[in-house]
């Protein structure tokens, strides 16, 4: 029998909960980055040298390597991807592999998770398909606290155990927040003559009647400090490595249910982090490659800010982004993580008015996020910045405030940048709980709701409003070169082609006429210095504005 598994990590789910208000080209699915508009208005603003870059979508979560090295390291033959298409599940059913692991931490639904599995199943119809990770344990999660469907809420069956498990054709769940035990003896039973998952804990298996069977529970004994990717045993190193420092969050943001899923906060030493980052640093040979941090919350308290950020410095590999509130960092610390290389720091500020934070139990104010967030930038130190909008309690005003609020961020280096994204309601966070639901007359789930301030629909519709008063930071772009932009632009040229491309948007949100975006772009090669300011209007055409939610 077959010792091969295959292991599907996709990295984005198959549906879009975030407002994409990027300018994109339709032929090369290029985004219009400063470096892009720049190729442009060399050639003329002519498309036909522009080449794909990779994206977002051909990378990896960090649940897929972690799986590939375990395996290997318990005698098992890998074929590990990201993509669940007809080229890639061909290939792997040529191989007939023992099973299919499918990996949910990047699944936000039941619906993208139907999919994945139908789409695994067409080609793959005899191998076992196994599912594990962070949607299935939140799955259970919430099935054990509304345990049986007689008592459960009206938006339970959106999640997975409360509904009918023949819509989903995998052939066991493991329901742990780890997982790994029962994993490796799913696969050692495969091997037997007759297959039987009873004995083995943690474990959810479809029954005829099209409910869910549960094994027994078991808590798992996990030393984080040992238990890391084994770097060694991948074959190629994708240019974002992801990482583990800690798990779990201190926090208790109403929106969020991460704090639910890992209680326990578990801060790996300094020394398991160096001896992983040194593992790397052994494969990649001074290579470009990024160490991005998965955690919730790198930095959780000041001692581990600092000892992370001594981790990478000893490391001597010092290039690294990761998840951070920005009211950690100050005066007092930004030298050291300066030091350690940090390049980009993504932050959840989530509102921009401090009525809204307290409603939301984010526990930070303004001035500090404020402080944090303009020490990074002036340190050389990107920063994505997050926002919420629909929340309980949000208003026209409330947005305002968001609006003024980024607007008056002092960024001087012009390299930081911020996404929108409308209230997602998690029905295994605080939100969904009856005392909320009751306060602030929330009806809904996920990203269709309404509570005592708007729905979802006027969310959407509210964060365009916002997205048009803020012309001084830029929305995100996945593409954008950041390091580039500093070395080729002056910060003046910088924040006028920020400025003009946020015109662009608007132009094409709001269907101007192909004269006034001429008009914008000639404006755009006049700031890029471009002598010849011939437009192709073919071009026109092939701009379009990224996948915009529908209500």
């Amino acid at each position: 029998m077959s010792h091969t598994v295959a292991i599907i990590a996709p990295m984005v789910d198959l549906e879009q909960y975030n407002l994409d208000f990027r300018l994109v080209l339709d032929k090369s699915k290029r985004e219009l980055t400063l470096s892009t508009l720049q190729e442009l208005a060399q050639n003329g603003f002519h498309t036909d040298k522009i080449v794909p870059v990779p994206s977002k979508k051909d990378m990896m979560p960090a649940a897929g390597f972690y799986l590939a090295g375990l395996l290997r390291e318990n005698g098992y033959e890998t074929l590990l991807t990201h993509k669940c298409n007809q080229e890639s599940l061909e290939s792997i059913a040529k191989e007939k592999p023992l099973a299919v692991c499918l990996s949910s931490t990047m699944i936000l639904s039941n619906e993208s998770l139907k999919n994945y599995l139908k789409l695994i199943r067409c080609y793959l119809p005899e191998t076992s398909i196994i599912v594990g990770g962070i949607y299935i344990w939140k799955s259970y999660q919430f099935y054990e606290l509304h345990w049986g469907r007689e008592h459960a809420p009206d938006e339970s069956s959106l999640l997975l155990f409360h509904a009918e498990s023949s819509d989903f054709p995998a052939d066991v769940y493991v329901a742990a927040p780890h997982g790994r035990e029962s994993l490796l003896l799913i696969l050692k039973e495969l091997q037997a003559v007759k297959t039987n998952f009873d004995r083995i804990p943690n474990l959810a298996i479809p029954d005829k009647a099209g409910g869910f069977l549960f094994t027994e529970r078991k808590i798992e004994e996990v030393d984080y400090n040992k238990d890391f990717t084994r770097w060694d045993l991948i074959d190629v190193l994708p240019d974002q490595i992801p990482i583990r420092t800690s798990i779990g969050c201190p926090f208790r943001c109403l929106y969020c249910d991460f704090y639910r899923l890992f209680p326990r906060i578990i801060l790996r030493s300094k020394e398991s982090l160096q001896s992983e980052l040194g593992m790397i640093h052994t494969r990649i040979k001074g290579k470009h490659h990024i160490i991005h941090t998965s955690d919730d919350n790198v930095f959780i308290n000041n001692k581990q800010l600092i000892e992370v950020s001594e981790a990478f410095i000893a490391s001597d590999i010092q290039r690294w982004i990761g998840f951070m509130r920005p009211s950690a960092i100050n005066e007092s610390n930004i030298g050291i993580v300066k030091r350690s290389g940090l390049m980009i720091s993504l932050v959840g500020v989530e509102s921009g008015d401090n009525d809204q934070l307290v409603r939301m139990n984010k526990l930070q104010k303004l001035e500090n996020v404020k402080r944090g967030i303009e020490l990074l930038d002036q340190n050389g130190i990107n920063v994505m910045m997050t926002y919420i909008v629909g929340f309980p309690g949000e208003t026209a005003e409330t947005v305002n405030n968001t609006a003024r609020f980024i607007n008056g961020l002092d960024i001087g280096l012009a390299s930081s940048s911020y996404m929108l994204f409308p209230l997602f309601i998690s029905p295994f966070s605080d939100l969904a709980l009856p005392e909320y639901r009751q306060k602030w007359k929330i009806r809904g789930m996920f990203n269709k709701w309404s509570h005592y301030t708007m729905d979802s629909q006027q969310s959407i519709e509210i964060s365009y409003e916002l997205f048009k008063q803020v012309s001084r930071v830029p929305y995100h772009y996945s593409e954008e070169r950041t390091f580039y932009n500093q070395q080729a632009f002056s910060d003046e040229q910088r924040q006028k082609l920020f400025e003009l491309r946020h015109e662009l948007s608007l132009a094409y949100i709001e269907k101007f006429s192909r004269e006034q975006k001429i008009s914008i772009l000639r404006n755009i090669a006049e700031a890029l210095q471009v002598t010849d300011k011939k437009i192709n209007h073919n071009l026109l055409d092939e701009i379009t504005v990224g996948s915009l939610m529908d209500g």
